[in-house]
């Protein structure tokens, strides 16, 4: 693996489990296909996969962004 991408995948797993982490998940199957997404970008998908699989709809949904 080139050295850039191992950075950038250690990155996107510390954001990862940041988010995870904020949000109170314990465990969790997470699968990051890694186009150049922004941080900002990985954290709102990330949150909203972890809302999505609690099957949380638009009443109960934090908008705004629980991370921070």
């Amino acid at each position: 693996m080139h050295r850039s991408r191992s950075c950038r995948a250690r990155q996107i797993k510390k954001t990862v489990l940041a988010v995870l982490e904020g949000l109170g998940v314990k465990d969790a199957r997470v699968k990051v296909v890694d186009k150049g997404a922004l941080d900002c970008t990985l954290k709102a998908r990330v949150e909203c996969a972890v809302f999505r699989s609690n099957d949380a709809s638009d009443k109960n949904i934090p908008w705004g962004g629980v991370i921070k």
